[in-house]
């Protein structure tokens, strides 16, 4: 779900060279070619139901129907370049894996806490205090190993860069949510969290349209509200933001947002994200009712459950749904201009996308602009917040949860380029690649009743703070002999071979608001605290990377650090027969009978030569492997820690666990079909 966001009128206060059909059109030509197109409604939903009556499995409508839009602070909707509404891009990733910053709810100054969505949810009852809420844990294992994301990019126009300005050309902005299934502020749909590189805030679906804020408690306990602000970089579009410590020093100064790691791991760290992550809530039964078309399951058209798609373009309607609706937006193909039946209200547009009409458009082709990463901090203060109210908030145990991620950026003098467009959807392209998913609609009874979810390869370094890893078991004597071999190297690299620069705490190398060990998966607060034994040196870390190792790890390691070490191949190698009619594999996500995602296996017993050989799917031999980070079998699902190893071949990217390399007298199971194969 890419988006991509301009102004909808031409009368705001900042310079814009090019009309929105200019915008729209051009950003469309580039936007296409990776499936997506401008729209000005978002469908965020958390659950949809199956067909809605189409006989094709599209549906409009669910038991949890969110419509979101982006305005300007000053009232100006955005538009979004986004998958088709009807039939979304969807990834899917475990709470465990989605990293988060804190600590914007504390009463008192305290510096920002790195922690992970599995964690904030075991906890909620701690960090949403502030917001009212009186329950310890809304986490749920089963379905919590399992959330719905989106990716989203945004190009935001800003004023000219003016000389002698003592900050960059910014913009303030607010996500709105309208949430179908929510008629009464004490009954709300879902618990909306709104993630930031400054924090994390939480309020609840309200009746009707809310605008989701940035929240900061005050030393009297007070809750402010605020927009956020998106403000030019330097750094450019697409790609993780990497930031020298005067830059985020810089930054951190003027109470502006720096990099730091935020959603999931393939994301790197990023200072131009924001994400609305919805968590789904019990609600009360609703009231009896006669049903009008199939908006009356809950779906768009009914505006609050009123009637159909089509019955609901009624005056009753009409006075409760939120205005701007697009037909071309609902059906995803426009409608010809001339074809467009005008409707009982001006709000409405039958053909928003639409080519722009001869004569003006080839006469003065839109200027292109400059675009950059936007810093996206707390704005403007809107007001102060009562709190939640429904405080008492009990899960749904039917459905998952959603995350949308947005990337923000800025373009000043004009529209952004075709290549920055294209960078920022083949950004978009890679991180759902990390995410996939095999589904369009999200149907908790689909997922839950078909084994296992395909999930990321890149297995996440980090584990919740409170829940480190533990230590490694020993080695077996060939593991040993591999250990020893690496110590002799003495060589200590990333994995792209960059030089590992030894972190005593505070300089500029090491991440200034903490840090997980690639190695181990234990976090590490900013700061020196590196102990006698290591000669105070607390890790090594490569920035270009974005990679770092506890002085732990590096020592076990022998000074070697394994994410860039491919094993010795044995003279000869054990050969077993195994079924080679299936396709490569990825990783999984644990099925919903087994552990969640959010904690890891106990090791696993190390590898001993089997009795008989193994291989994977493409005949290659499957040898012993030390891991540099939490791993996944490509057999079991099961999720183990750097310190569990196991076999594996590195040409096919398949790995197994010591148990299942020696189930079934040494004989590991077929390995998963890949449906995309």
């Amino acid at each position: 779900t890419v988006s991509v966001l301009y102004w909808k009128t031409l009368d705001h206060e900042q310079p814009m060279s090019a009309s929105i059909e200019q915008v729209k059109y051009q950003i469309d030509q580039t936007a296409q070619k990776h499936g997506f197109r401008c729209q000005s409604v978002s469908w965020e939903d958390c659950t949809r139901s199956n067909g809605g009556g189409f006989g094709n499995g599209l549906s409009s409508v669910g038991p949890n129907i969110s419509d979101v839009r982006l305005y300007e602070r000053t009232g100006r909707l955005l538009y979004t370049v986004r998958s088709q509404n009807w039939n979304e891009r969807l990834g899917y990733v475990a709470a465990a894996e989605v990293a988060l910053m804190t600590g914007n709810e504390a009463s008192v100054p305290s510096p920002l806490a790195p922690t992970t969505l599995a964690s904030y949810l075991q906890n909620i009852g701690t960090h949403a205090r502030y917001a009212g809420v009186e329950v310890p844990s809304l986490y749920e294992p089963t379905l919590d190993s399992i959330f719905s994301i989106r990716f989203q990019t945004v190009f935001l126009p800003v004023g000219d860069v003016q000389p002698g300005a003592t900050a960059p050309p910014s913009t303030e902005f607010c996500t709105e949510v309208y949430n179908y299934q929510t008629r009464d502020a004490a009954d709300p749909k879902n618990v909306l969290l709104l993630a930031t590189p400054q924090g994390l805030s939480l309020q609840q679906d309200a009746p009707g349209r809310g605008k989701v804020f940035f929240h900061s408690v005050d030393p009297t306990g007070a809750v402010h509200r605020y927009w956020l602000e998106a403000e030019k970089s330097e750094k450019q579009v697409g790609g993780a933001q990497v930031e020298t410590k005067e830059e985020a020093l810089a930054a951190a100064a003027r109470g502006k947002a720096t990099a730091v790691r935020i959603g999931p791991s393939s994301m790197g760290t990023r200072f131009n994200v924001q994400m609305l992550i919805q968590v789904p809530l019990k609600q009360r039964p609703p009231p009896a009712r006669a049903s009008s078309g199939f908006g009356a399951s809950g779906g768009r058209g009914g505006r609050g459950g009123g009637g159909g798609f089509f019955g609901g373009w009624g005056s009753a309607a009409a006075s409760s749904a939120p205005a701007n609706d697009c037909m071309s937006d609902l059906f995803g193909a426009p409608a010809p201009a001339a074809a467009c039946p005008q409707p009982q209200s001006s709000s409405f547009c039958f053909a928003a996308a639409a080519p722009p009409a001869r004569g003006g458009f080839g006469k003065m082709p839109a200027p292109v602009g400059t675009s950059n990463a936007a810093r996206v901090s707390r704005g403007t203060k809107e007001d102060v917040w009562g709190g939640v109210a429904n405080r008492r908030p009990e899960r749904d145990p039917s459905q998952h949860g959603t995350i949308t991620v947005t990337m923000y950026y800025t373009v000043v003098g004009g529209v952004p380029s075709a290549e920055d467009v294209d960078r920022a959807c083949r950004d978009l392209d890679d991180l759902y690649k990390q995410c996939p998913s095999d589904k369009s609609l999200v149907n908790c009874t689909e997922v839950t009743a078909k084994p296992p979810v395909a999930t990321t390869k890149a297995v996440p370094t980090f584990p919740p703070p409170y829940n480190p890893v533990g230590p490694p078991t020993l080695p077996t004597t060939k593991e040993a002999g591999i250990v020893k071999s690496l110590h002799q190297q003495k060589v200590a690299r990333c994995q792209s071979g960059h030089a590992l620069t030894p972190m005593h705490g505070g300089e500029a190398i090491e991440p200034p608001h903490g840090w997980w060990c690639d190695g181990c998966g234990l976090f590490l607060s900013p700061g020196a605290h590196g102990g006698e034994a290591s000669g105070g040196v607390k890790g090594y870390g490569c920035r270009t990377c974005d990679f770092d190792i506890c002085h732990s790890c590096y020592s076990k390691a022998g000074g070697f650090v394994p994410t860039s070490y491919k094993p010795p191949q044995p003279a000869s190698q054990p050969h077993a027969p195994q079924s080679h009619n299936h396709a490569p594999t990825q990783h999984h996500a644990p099925s919903h009978s087994q552990a969640p995602s959010g904690h890891t296996h106990a090791p696993s017993p190390a590898p001993t030569a089997p009795q008989v050989d193994l291989k994977c799917q493409k005949d290659h031999p499957l040898t012993p492997q030390q891991y540099p980070s939490l791993w996944c079998c490509d057999s079991c699902s099961g999720r183990f820690p750097a310190s569990a190893p196991g076999f594996g071949c590195r040409r096919c990217d398949v790995d197994i666990c010591g148990t299942c390399a020696r189930s079934g007298g040494g004989r590991h199971p077929p390995l998963p079909l890949d449906p995309h194969a």
